[in-house]
């Protein structure tokens, strides 16, 4: 109980301040060392929808999955893995993971390569909870094969139920950063729709404007015309309509 109460103090620090993620993993690892051996840990942070997760914060070098410094706290979209595509599936189902030789292991076969240049060897993953979902996966890796046991395992287990709420919250916080970091960026639309009554004109221009918030390959505006119930192309920014739907 104590060494968890020391995890939590690491996570309070970590949030009297803009948070880090390197350097408040960089203090988690140092409280889950002793009763948690590691050379790596990772957090990962599942999407509402399920399907993909992006890093939440991670510690010790890179890991199997390719390095990114999109964070889900940064103000940019966060880097995203695919769920269903990745051997951590059954984790963010809400089971455990324990490898004792990840190169060997048949369920990372795809990432053998990565995982030989990293000397990762033992890992364990376990689901991060908040109440009885599943809102992520933490996960502990060690250059050395086979050194977690059961026990290794019912402690990282209960850490991640422990901090899993903590993780959504700042989580949630972030995320509300980002949207009103998005709205901000639209503040001058309105002026510029303002400088002319040519729409098409302003089209390309306004869609550059609206990229950074919303991110497109192709944008239109398209008109009701309720006398013969049919939708006709107005204008478009990005890539070209496809020829043959000007009216629908």
């Amino acid at each position: 109980e104590s060494d968890i109460v020391v995890c939590l103090e690491a996570i309070a620090r970590a949030l009297h301040s803009e948070f880090q993620p390197r350097a408040f993993l960089t203090d988690f690892s140092t409280a889950l060392q002793p009763f948690v051996p590691h050379d790596r840990l990772g957090i990962g942070y599942l999407s509402d929808d399920g399907r993909t997760f992006p890093v939440f914060a991670e510690h010790g070098g890179p890991g199997f999955l390719p390095p990114t410094d999109r964070y889900t706290t940064d103000l940019r979209s966060a880097a995203r893995f695919p769920v269903a595509d990745s051997p951590l599936a059954p984790v963010f189902e809400g089971e455990v993971l324990c490898v004792a030789d990840l190169p060997a292991d048949p369920r990372f076969t795809d990432h053998a390569a990565e995982l030989r240049s990293t000397g990762l060897k033992s890992a364990m993953f376990v689901p991060l909870l908040s109440g009885s979902r599943v809102v992520g996966k933490l996960s502990a890796a060690t250059r050395v094969a086979a050194v977690y046991g059961d026990a290794h395992v019912e402690r990282l287990r209960r850490v991640g139920r422990v901090i899993g709420p903590f993780i959504e919250v700042i989580a949630l916080l972030y995320r509300g950063r980002r949207r009103r970091h998005r709205m901000d960026r639209l503040a001058g639309i309105t002026k510029m729709l303002g400088t002319t009554l040519d729409l098409r004109e302003i089209l390309a221009p306004l869609g550059e404007a609206v990229r950074p918030a919303i991110a497109f390959d192709a944008m239109g505006v398209i008109i009701l015309d309720t006398s013969g119930w049919q939708w006709a192309f107005f204008g478009t920014a990005g890539e070209p309509p496809a020829p043959g739907i000007e009216r629908i």
